[in-house]
């Protein structure tokens, strides 16, 4: 049954739940009421931050799962790139969760992570973890529509203020007032970036114990659920015996390659030298564009989209373009396609790389009504270089090499100088000295962060060969090794 107004008049279709925006969509169809993107006034902003990007949002089966109000999802892990800060953008702009702490550049509520109120609020919190996340969801309770306020204003309590305003018992007197049928969903992501790396497992630690106390909590429960957005390694490697808190209540996010494709052909019709140089497939694309948003159009519908714009097959590399979106793309490279994830990060910024290198050319790269191979292996070495960018400053805050943060950054930009010219695939005991030898860092810590870099996907086990790993198709070429075929 669609939801009611209360108010009068018809709801936003933003604030609806999944179900019953797949009815308003369906019904559009029936209808015949198509979709028209050149009806907007002015181009969406497309950016590589979920939390400032303006694309298409792709409603996969995944994220279709937490947008309603009555989702038993609490925990959303995913690898960098999956959508989790586009996720929370979604939420928040649909009026289904309301920000606490945030990625670096998310303007649209919460405090940033991290940023001068999260610092001055830790700062208040003097080392003691647990507090700082009862005090900012006490924050988020307390707060209106300006969390930040609210956090200026606790920031200036006394310790033993403080401690009242962010114990359990007063959060539960606190809820414990509000109306019968009041429900609140608070988000938590930007956790990656928060503290350095030799901060993080704590800090991790400490949120899987605050969220617990909340979960377990019978009156705070009733009446709020917080909401975890989490890169996966983070959860492996920072919290220990999770398991049955996480149970039945966790979604770990995967584009499959249905998904990817429909993320593939929504954002390459919002780019203008695509819709320049291709506007029939473009306005084919806008006419589906309803099926698209919910991940429904099929693969072979996809594909024939592409190949309308793509070439059949990319010279340099002597791959056919179908399987070339189907493996340098995702985690797996082709070795288990059904187990695949793909990243629409590195999906659009190859896209975006093909729009602006088109739009700079004084040469037209389009031959035979298809883009030219070259010009598409170009903007892929590119996209891919910028991907592995990336990953490599999110480092910082993973690899524990130095107590002290600015001399942990470098030398963790040393330590990933050092795999220049390293052989992969290769047994983990082989490549620990090799790395100690070069970097001078003492054994254990090299295995510790070969051991987080595996966990964030850098290095996988090689399929057939217990005992040793290989770098993943995605970040050979960032990190300089040399493929060595071994039997």
């Amino acid at each position: 049954m669609m939801q009611r107004c209360s108010r009068g008049g018809a709801p936003d279709l933003g604030q609806l739940s999944a179900e019953n925006s797949e009815a308003v969509v369906s019904l559009r169809n029936i209808l015949g009421i198509k979709f028209d993107a050149t009806a907007a006034e002015e181009a969406p902003v497309l950016t590589r931050s979920g939390a400032t990007d303006e694309g298409a949002f792709i409603l996969t089966p995944d994220f279709a799962r937490i947008f309603s109000l009555d989702s038993r999802i609490l925990y959303v892990f995913g690898r960098k790139g999956t959508g989790k800060t586009r996720l929370v953008r979604e939420l928040s702009e649909r009026r289904l969760g309301v920000p606490l702490l945030v990625a670096q550049d998310f303007s649209n509520g919460g405090i940033q992570s991290p940023g001068a109120d999260f610092s001055a609020l830790m700062a208040t919190c003097g080392g003691n973890l647990e507090l700082f996340w009862l005090v900012l969801l006490r924050c988020g309770i307390s707060s209106e529509n300006n969390l930040s306020s609210e956090v200026k204003r606790v920031v200036k309590l006394s310790p033993m203020e403080l401690q009242h305003y962010g114990s359990l018992a007063e959060i539960e007197r606190v809820v414990s007032d509000w109306s019968e049928n009041e429900r609140r969903v608070y988000l938590i992501d930007g956790v990656e970036t928060a503290v350095p790396a030799s901060q993080m497992r704590l800090f991790v630690e400490s949120l899987f114990r605050f969220l617990g106390a909340v979960q377990y909590s019978r009156v705070i429960s009733r009446r709020v659920t917080v909401r975890l957005f989490l890169r996966s390694d983070l959860q492996r490697g920072a919290a220990q015996n999770i398991e049955q808190q996480i149970e039945g209540s966790s979604l770990y996010l995967r584009w499959d390659k249905v998904s990817i494709l429909n993320f593939a052909v929504a954002r390459l019709s919002s780019l203008p030298w695509f819709r320049d140089n291709f506007p029939k497939v473009c306005e084919k694309i806008d006419e589906r564009m309803s099926e698209i948003e919910r991940g429904a159009l099929g693969e072979s519908e996809a594909e024939e989209l592409l190949l309308e714009i793509f070439p059949a097959g990319l010279e340099r590399n002597k791959v056919k373009t179908t399987t070339f979106f189907a493996t340098y793309f995702s985690d797996a490279g082709g070795d288990a396609e059904a187990k695949a994830s793909f990243y629409p990060r590195l999906f659009d910024g190859f896209l975006r790389e093909m729009n602006d290198r088109g739009l700079e050319s004084a040469k037209n790269p389009v031959k035979a009504d298809r883009v030219e191979s070259a010009f598409v292996l170009r903007a892929y070495d590119e996209a891919s270089g910028a991907f592995i960018e990336e990953v490599k400053a999110e480092l910082f805050n993973l690899l524990d090499l130095n107590q002290d943060d600015s001399i942990n950054k470098d030398e963790v930009t040393k330590f990933i100088l050092a795999f220049s010219g390293l052989k992969t695939p290769f047994t983990l005991d082989q490549i620990v000295v090799q790395l100690a030898e070069k970097t001078g860092v003492e054994s254990a810590k090299v295995r510790e962060s070969l051991s987080r870099m595996k966990q964030l996907g850098i290095f996988e086990d090689r399929p057939g060969f217990p005992g040793e790993w290989r770098t993943g198709r995605l970040y050979k070429a960032g990190l300089q090794m040399k493929y060595v075929r071994q039997k």
